[in-house]
């Protein structure tokens, strides 16, 4: 992969990250833009019966946290795919790729553990979407380039 693919494709997941963020702290602003977040609780927590656990101060107060942490760690991937890639590809490579396997593992053992382990399957999906441009060294060629 080519230093310039790796950039445009980790400000895509940057997105991504950010957009889940802030999805994530409008629901717990707006109990209107809630139900998406709801919806997805209650299907990763068997029976389906509610998830109106995320409505209270608790639950809106955990959500703002989430929201800001996510979209902060979209902002961090969105800076990182700059200058810093540019200098120094194969370690800011490893830095992202690093960060996203530890959210992956502790966010799904964290999900088995609480007894939610259907939110494995997503965030396996969430994995590879945010990962596929950092799974590979840089091009020989295009490194040294740089």
């Amino acid at each position: 992969m080519t230093i310039d693919r790796m950039a445009r494709g980790l400000k895509i997941s940057a997105a991504i990250i950010m957009g889940f963020g802030l999805t994530t702290f409008l629901a717990a602003t707006n109990p209107t833009l809630a139900m998406p977040s709801l919806w997805f609780v209650d299907l990763m927590t068997p029976p389906v019966a509610g998830a109106e656990g995320l409505t209270t101060p608790e639950g809106r107060l955990v959500l703002a946290i989430l929201g800001g942490i996510t979209f902060g760690w979209g902002v961090t991937t969105w800076q990182l795919a700059g200058a810093p890639l540019r200098a120094t590809p194969e370690p800011i490579r490893k830095i992202v790729l690093t960060g996203f396997l530890a959210w992956f593992c502790l966010d799904s053992l964290g999900s088995v553990l609480a007894g939610a382990p259907w939110n494995v399957v997503p965030n396996i999906g969430f994995l590879a979407l945010i990962a596929w441009p950092v799974a590979r060294p840089v091009a020989v060629a295009d490194a040294i380039s740089v």
